[in-house]
């Protein structure tokens, strides 16, 4: 075999396993829930209690950009989500008045974001009208337990407090089911 049958060999080598793997991207899962037909909120789902912030980019000719942007919208729409929940809990929960607002503050900000390191981005769909890209930014309400439990900044009466009521808000919060064939 000659240099240049060689070095189309390897090209065409390249080309398959490019086109076989996609360039390593994530693939869009086809639409098969219309959760992006919904709004960021609290969930009871087929996989269970969940948070979820949904995010939209559209206009942008990178896709990866166009991908970022849709899924850093997704993740503070779950954070502003998940800050409103603290915030409720903590105030159902909270029997002597606080020490200080900033105490709280620290507290409940701690809390989100220990459990924002916890959310995944689970979902993407692109709308072939627009072209705009949505992204679903999911945590699981037993996952936030888990961070809620292993919180030292919280007093652990007002803990266990709210890991008692983290179920009963989470189900006044919650939105009709994501799932397309779960009737309520």
């Amino acid at each position: 075999m000659n240099r240049r049958s060689s070095v189309f060999i390897r090209i065409g080598l390249w080309i398959t396993a490019s086109a076989f793997f996609g360039c390593a991207a994530t693939p869009l899962v086809k639409d098969t829930s219309q959760w992006h037909l919904r709004s960021s909120g609290a969930y009871d789902t087929f996989r269970g209690r969940a948070f979820y912030g949904i995010g939209y980019a559209e206009g942008l000719r990178n896709a990866t950009l166009l991908r970022a942007t849709a899924v850093n919208r997704a993740r503070e729409e779950l954070t502003k989500v998940l800050d409103g929940y603290v915030v409720e809990l903590f105030q159902a929960t909270q029997t002597t008045p606080a020490l200080s607002v900033e105490e709280d503050e620290q507290m409940i900000g701690g809390l989100v974001r220990d459990a924002m390191k916890l959310a995944v981005i689970s979902d993407q769909w692109k709308d072939p009208e627009t072209g705009g890209l949505y992204a679903l930014c999911r945590l699981g309400l037993d996952r936030f337990t888990q961070v809620l439990a292993a919180q030292t900044a919280i007093l652990p009466d007002v803990r266990a407090a709210m890991a008692a009521e983290a179920e009963n808000l989470h189900s006044m919060m919650a939105q009709p089911s994501l799932h397309p064939n779960h009737t309520q």
